[in-house]
């Protein structure tokens, strides 16, 4: 108990934890040792998380809803006889993230939220770097195209994302309503994805800036409920998604980001998807290879995830890996929501809209990150000072 309190309490082990378990792109494909220490670090993290975790002896509704994810999606991985090394290294650093963010917040919340905004704000710093100096990439993609030290210049945004609610969580913990070193990170971010020009980051930036600023001007609390921000999710889903209404936003679409109303091939994408999901609706087809994925929804090299990430649970996991998810929301939503009047509980709510609002045209597959963000909102109660019986100013 001393070791596991020790543990918690020491901000290299909290920021060692959450980089090694949100491995840049760069190194997981193109430097195979390094790839493998990653692999070597974080199993033995996780490894210490569990028994850390195992001293607590209460399993939350959160945690049984994450297993559920991650149980239909072994089976059908295994049933379906995919590659099921790939699909752990996809369930372990989601499960040890959430593991650690739950007992840390109980633990140290202010040590914790430190520890993954440095952790962000180092990965968002090198990424910038390749961007500006390696405008043509570090490397290249099996589809050509080019990458940096995230990955894609679609994917930045998670760790952006991520960044910007840590970091200002990290702020309101200081007892101010911006900072020197968040303005940086925010100028870092907002750089690195003009530099790309990613429409999606671009979008997740503005819903995120636009909804921070209006949580300071506009106090009706049920604007900044999780439960709202689902409910504008499963419309933006079906609206685009399914009955493909996005030419109502062409000015936006075509006239501002430059980009066609097809989505980038994304609305051809998804009609093979759901195609697909017709074949296997109840637990979909696992996790698969981006060879065989790609191979199954017509060959484009492109087509390595569902760019949608409801249609990417579904495609995986099927109805019940969906139900699943859909508990881990609800839960969520459960304990944020009831702490939405404080001004931590509404910036989780607000990135959390952010992810919502671009996961309608990219999913990033399972990432980390997203979850580390939900594990915050389901344990907000520890981040307000006035709910830990802290004086606040």
């Amino acid at each position: 108990m001393k070791i596991k309190k020790a543990c918690l309490n020491n901000f290299w082990f909290l920021f060692a934890a959450y980089l090694l378990f949100w491995e840049p792109a760069y190194i997981k494909t193109q430097l195979y040792w390094a790839d493998k220490v990653f692999d070597a670090g974080n199993l033995l993290f996780l490894a210490v998380i569990l028994i850390f975790y195992a001293m607590e002896r209460k399993i939350s509704r959160f945690d049984i809803a994450l297993a559920c994810m991650g149980v239909i999606l072994m089976a059908s991985t295994i049933f379906h006889q995919g590659p099921i090394w790939k699909c752990l290294k996809y369930l372990w650093p989601i499960a040890a993230v959430c593991l650690l963010t739950e007992m840390a917040a109980k633990e140290n919340p202010d040590l914790m939220i430190r520890a993954q905004y440095y952790m962000c704000y180092l990965q968002v710093a090198i990424n910038t770097l390749t961007v500006a100096l390696l405008p043509d990439g570090l490397y290249k993609a099996n589809d050509n195209e080019r990458q940096f030290w995230l990955g894609n210049e679609n994917v930045f945004i998670v760790t952006i994302l991520a960044g910007l609610c840590v970091g200002y969580l990290d702020v309101l913990r200081r007892k101010k309503k911006i900072t020197l070193d968040y303005l940086v990170f925010a100028a870092l971010s907002l750089w690195s994805v003009v530099l790309v020009w990613s429409a999606t980051a671009l979008i997740g930036l503005t819903i995120f800036a636009a909804a921070l600023v209006c949580s300071y001007l506009i106090s009706w609390k049920w604007l900044y409920k999780l439960k709202t921000y689902i409910a504008v999710w499963c419309a933006g889903f079906f609206g685009i998604t399914i009955f493909r209404l996005q030419y109502l936003f062409k000015p936006i679409i075509v006239n501002l980001l430059h980009k066609k109303l097809n989505l980038t091939k994304r609305t051809k994408l998804w009609d093979y998807i759901l195609e697909a999901i017709k074949e296997s609706p109840v637990w979909g087809y696992g996790v698969e290879t981006a060879e065989s994925f790609s191979e199954k929804l017509g060959g484009d090299p492109h087509w390595v995830h569902a760019h949608n990430y409801i249609l990417e649970l579904l495609i995986k996991g099927g109805v019940l890996v969906l139900a699943a998810f859909l508990a881990l929301l609800f839960f969520t939503a459960q304990k944020l929501d009831k702490c939405i009047e404080h001004r931590e509980a509404k910036v989780i709510s607000i990135s959390l809209l952010a992810y919502f609002i671009v996961f309608i045209g990219d999913c990033f597959e399972m990432r980390t990150l997203f979850y580390m963000i939900l594990a915050l909102g389901f344990s907000c109660e520890y981040l307000i000072p006035e709910r830990r019986g802290e004086k606040t100013v």
